[in-house]
């Protein structure tokens, strides 16, 4: 048996990453965010459609983006049990769910690294009352460009991101309401 060269080896496998490369980064969405604005509204002509997924809550219950928003605004929090920033901003996050869910608005908190045993102990020990989900493949984490964590956005009924920040906001507990009020109409 005659072994092939090594040369087109490494051609062939060069140009099958990067077909890779070029499929995955043109069916990505990346969600730009105003870092002078956090959870400023963003003007209707740029707003993006936000990419449908269906994920696992720790115990199995399956969540779709495009049934949920049916029912109100959804909030997505993109995090992980061993960030910092997102571990100081869970009780604000927390503070708003409450505040909000009786009106119609959803968070979800999109965990983009652990498995469903580890967030399920986090959110037991931390009193996160909201919502979680498993993104350990990140692929939804992808679909979304999220680069560094926490990440949030905002998707109304016509699955518009309309809102977000990236990174954490020391202020969420007062800007991240103004948004939602807005949003809402209030």
């Amino acid at each position: 048996m005659k072994i092939p060269d090594p040369k087109l080896l490494l051609t062939v496998a060069f140009l099958v990453v990067a077909l890779g490369v070029l499929v995955y980064s043109t069916n990505r969405t990346t969600v730009q965010m105003d870092e002078n604005r956090p959870f400023g509204m963003i003007p209707s002509d740029q707003q993006q459609t936000a990419p449908d997924f269906t994920l696992s809550t720790p115990n199995g219950q399956k969540v779709t983006l495009s049934e949920a928003v049916k029912k109100g605004p959804v909030m997505l929090d993109f995090w992980a049990t061993w960030c910092g920033p997102c571990r100081m901003e869970m009780p604000e996050l927390q503070k708003v769910y409450e505040k909000y869910r009786g009106r119609g608005v959803q968070l979800y908190g999109v965990n983009k690294s652990d498995n469903s045993k580890i967030i399920a102990q986090f959110s037991q020990d931390n009193h996160v009352g909201f919502p979680t989900l498993v993104d350990s493949d990140q692929s939804v984490s992808g679909a979304y460009g999220v680069q560094s964590i926490p990440f949030i956005v905002i998707v109304d009924s016509d699955m518009h991101v309309k809102a977000g920040n990236d990174g954490y906001d020391p202020d969420t507990k007062t800007d991240l309401p103004r948004t939602l009020d807005e949003l809402l109409g209030t």
